[in-house]
């Protein structure tokens, strides 16, 4: 497909997407795509992961569509679909083919490089990818047209259905290595793929579940259906520098993963805000090294959460030390959820340390840093409440997604602001004798 975008940034369609050649992997999606299918977002082809490339001004949209092509047929995922079939979803692979989803932006003479209105005028383009739909495909991205003296961009928008936040790395870095052995007159190689995402998800689906009982809700409304795009907000609140150290040395001393430290910080806080019990949370954590198979390079939405039940209790029910050995317990007890059910009110994605971009002499880099594509993309999975966690630049960036239908905006900021106070609690409290001897 051929898109000519004008100085406005508005898309023109030139030409109707080519069809492909479809072969049906599977009449059901797998357990995590058909909750995403099911109870995210009403939109689901919005639900968009951006990602900015940099790139020399000798890149051409010749060398990036042969780039693209080379990554797609590279990569299972990035010609996975789903469609509505007779009352179901199913799951629909294309067989490799050429990229044509690449549209060609010229922003105007009057746009100087490195300029406010630059800026401006990229995330015009990156939006606009952001709110394509299906007809795109899962991967869809704009050429943008190095400015006088300048340099070209590569926006890529890739559906949040067929990659989870390590995809979003391994895309991008396949994409650079792509486009600079295509530059230099190298052939396409790219590094091999030990297993493909669908074995992966096969592996959970395989795995039994169960139905929890949580004794509380943290929401303040009631809301029918599944939530638009424009209905999920998002408070940030990134610790402090030090705090986010002190974090790190809790764990270290204490011997527990960050993610526990976080979850226990949680529970106070949702007691401090809402009140005590029992909230089922749907826990998302860097979990490739717990497959059986090896996936340090695969592309998908791989199975990474969980589902637990999170005890909330005021420091006067229960200390900090027993609230580190309960989320222990249960993170150990995790299960996915019984199939059929929507999804927890609660969540917590803690992505860990995000890599900062690597400074180098390749025609194609990551134009600002790896977060943001991990940060902007909106939680999908139907959760009233995700926190969202993720470490850059020596910050823990703490990212509260809501549906406003559901949750009213100062609960939000409550919760934003307990949950610092409850974090020093929890890693100033605890003993860590308690603590390893249990």
């Amino acid at each position: 497909m051929s898109h000519i975008w004008d100085t406005g940034c508005r898309l023109r369609h030139m030409a109707a997407p080519a069809m492909h050649d479809e072969r049906i992997f599977s009449s059901v999606p797998p357990r995590n795509v058909g909750y995403a299918l099911d109870h995210g977002l009403r939109d689901i082809y919005r639900w968009r992961v951006p990602l900015l490339l940099r790139l020399d001004p000798d890149v051409s949209p010749v060398h990036v569509r042969a780039a693209l092509t080379a990554v797609i047929n590279h990569h299972v995922a990035l010609r996975t679909s789903y469609v509505a079939h007779d009352g179901t979803w199913v799951q629909r692979i294309a067989e490799p083919h050429e990229f044509d989803q690449l549209s060609i932006v010229t922003l105007g003479d009057d746009v100087a490089a490195d300029s406010q209105a630059e800026q401006d005028a990229v995330a015009s383009v990156m939006s606009e990818l952001m709110g394509e739909s299906t007809a795109t495909g899962p991967l869809c991205a704009a050429y943008i047209a190095p400015t006088a003296g300048g340099r070209a961009r590569l926006a890529i928008a890739l559906h949040r259905l067929v990659c989870d936040e390590s995809s979003v790395g391994i895309v991008a870095s396949d994409v650079i290595i792509a486009i600079s052995q295509q530059i230099t007159g190298q052939p396409i190689m790219l590094a091999p793929v030990s297993t493909p995402w669908t074995e992966c998800a096969a592996e959970l689906d395989e795995q039994p579940s169960v139905e929890l009982n949580p004794t509380m809700r943290i929401t303040d409304f009631d809301a029918d259906g599944a939530p638009g795009i424009d209905d999920l907000h998002r408070y940030t609140a990134p610790l402090s520098g030090v705090l986010s150290r002190e974090l790190d040395g809790a764990a270290r001393e204490l011997g527990v993963p960050v993610e526990h430290l976080l979850l226990a910080a949680l529970g106070r806080a949702v007691a401090r805000t809402i009140g005590g019990g029992v909230v089922a949370v749907d826990v998302t954590r860097p979990m490739r090294a717990e497959f059986g198979t090896d996936v340090g390079r695969t592309v998908g939405p791989l199975p990474t959460t969980r589902t637990i039940e999170l005890g909330c209790a005021g420091a006067g029910e229960v200390d900090a030390t027993q609230m580190i050995l309960d989320v222990r317990a249960a993170v150990a007890a995790a299960v996915p959820r019984e199939a059929g059910l929507v999804p927890s009110e609660l969540a917590l994605s803690y992505i860990g340390p995000v890599p900062d971009p690597i400074q180098c002499d390749l025609p194609a880099q990551i134009d600002g840093d790896w977060a943001a594509p991990v940060r902007e993309v909106v939680s999908g999975f139907g959760h009233a409440v995700e926190l969202r966690a993720c470490r850059s630049g020596g910050v823990m960036y703490l990212d509260w997604w809501y549906d406003a239908r559901r949750c009213a905006e100062y609960t939000i900021e409550e919760l934003a602001e307990q949950f610092p106070h409850a974090l020093v609690e929890i890693t100033s409290e605890s003993i860590p004798e308690f603590i390893g001897a249990a």
